[in-house]
């Protein structure tokens, strides 16, 4: 019989190996565990073997007692032989000893020996789960990017207050680090392939890329979001039923949430930000309202969006706006603080907000639309944050909002091309109209020292494609 996961474990961790197989198998994932799978008389060192070849992957509970167990090593290395994932979920601080490095080397640790044990059985929930989807065949990052397709909602559950948003935190955190590797991984994607070559490449093709991997974090978010919310989420190529309006062909699913506890919304955009009214299934129409948002999860898995009619932001689930105003996006600046921006006549106003006590901050004057950069104000300094959080660094506000796209910086500051093109110090609002070639969303201009690590780090994703 095939399982999911073979749990490897020292006698004396046999308590808290227990209580992780019955959180897994509770999840719907299948465990082995020795002790409780072996039959009377069956030989042991076979079973182990055939436990072993017949699993999807080992989880290791790690401790100084496994990592100087010559059983647990012996597993170890009989995954490994056996090209089985290895998940070492270490319950205590303890380093491996070389014979157990030798097989773990190349393997990413699980630290479980912080805080409370639950929490870190639902990030490993996740994980196994994920890798289940990829072992499976069904994993997203290998499906072709959407095209024209309309989303579905299939009948809408009421919302269980009671589960955690622990799979959507680990999630978004994946997602994050992700990113960046797709860029890397998927050489012999035909979209990639047709978008940026390695012999050549325009400015803004970085831009077109990440455009393609948002497809595909969405599609992932789908997954997410209708398991979270015992909902059926469906992506076809037709349309909605009954829908009246054919431009209603959401390319990419924002948030799904209950903003009244009764009701689910479904929020889509196309890749360029285009806004897209709410499909609500109980009507079985487009409702009025309009999202021209990004969304984001923070560390404790809250989600938030800027809804553009109401000039509000909002966290999902919850009806009450936050103390920010909000009609255009929403970043995330840290685990304690979400960051909004409002259109404002001819500007954009960044707004940031404590989310422990709900106080905003005060505001910085920016441009909304880059896809690599956010400019975020907290506290007393202001600080650049690239898409997954990499790269920070001090600047000096105040960015100003210029007819036709175009963004001057009062400090001496240089404006960066995607492509890793260097322009010229701008000092005025005059010199940066009379460039024609400062345009949004391909231009971002910051401190001198974090647009050279932010370019190295955009040639270098270049340059391995």
């Amino acid at each position: 019989m095939a399982y999911d996961v073979f749990i490897s474990y020292s006698t004396d961790d046999k308590r808290i190996a227990e209580i992780v197989c019955v959180q897994l198998e509770s999840r719907g994932i299948s465990c082995w565990m020795a002790t409780r799978d072996i039959l009377p008389g069956t030989e042991w060192g076979e079973s182990i073997i055939n436990a072993i070849a017949n699993c999807r992957l080992l989880l290791l509970i790690f401790s100084s007692t496994a990592d100087t167990s010559k059983q647990v090593l012996r597993e170890v290395e009989q995954a490994t032989r056996n090209d089985k994932i290895i998940i070492p979920f270490r319950i205590e601080n303890h380093e491996p000893t070389k014979s157990m490095r030798f097989f773990l080397s190349a393997t990413q640790w699980l630290d479980a020996f912080t805080h409370s044990l639950e929490p870190h059985i639902e990030r490993l929930v996740t994980i196994i789960q994920s890798l289940k989807n990829k072992l499976d065949g069904s994993d997203l990052q290998k499906q072709k990017p959407l095209d024209n397709v309309s989303i579905i909602l299939h009948e809408p559950q009421q919302l269980n207050d009671s589960t955690t948003d622990a799979e959507l935190v680990n999630l978004g955190i994946q997602i994050c680090r992700e990113v960046s590797k797709e860029l890397q991984q998927n050489v012999d994607d035909e979209e990639v392939g047709k978008t940026i070559s390695k012999s050549e490449s325009r400015p803004g093709d970085v831009v077109k890329v990440i455009d393609i991997l948002c497809n595909r974090i969405a599609r992932r978010l789908i997954k997410a979001w209708g398991e979270r919310h015992n909902c059926e989420i469906m992506l076809t190529g037709e349309d909605l039923p009954s829908m009246k309006d054919p431009s209603f062909q959401p390319k990419i699913v924002c948030c799904l949430d209950s903003l009244d506890g009764t009701q689910h919304w479904l929020r889509g955009r196309n890749l360029y930000g285009t806004a897209l009214s709410f499909f609500r299934k109980d009507q079985d129409v487009v409702s009025s309202y309009k999202l021209r948002a990004s969304v984001v999860m923070d560390a404790n898995g809250r989600i938030f969006f800027a809804d553009e009619d109401s000039g509000k932001a909002f966290e999902c689930g919850k009806s009450t706006p936050l103390q920010v105003t909000s009609d255009y996006s929403v970043a995330l600046l840290d685990e304690a603080h979400v960051c909004t921006v409002a259109r404002r006549p001819n500007q954009y106003r960044v707004l940031a907000m404590h989310l422990v006590n709900g106080s905003p901050f005060q505001g910085l004057y920016t441009f909304g639309g880059n896809p690599i950069l956010a400019a975020l104000a907290l506290g007393k300094y202001d600080a650049v944050f690239q898409a997954d959080a990499s790269f920070t660094g001090d600047i000096q506000p105040l960015w100003d909002w210029l007819p036709g796209g175009h963004i001057a910086y009062r400090a001496n500051c240089h404006i960066f091309q995607l492509d890793g093109s260097d322009f010229d110090v701008l000092g005025t609002a005059e010199n940066c109209i009379n460039n024609g070639e400062c345009n949004c969303p391909y231009v971002a201009a910051l401190n001198y020292e974090l647009g050279l690590a932010i370019v190295e780090w955009l040639k270098n994703t270049q340059i391995s494609i």
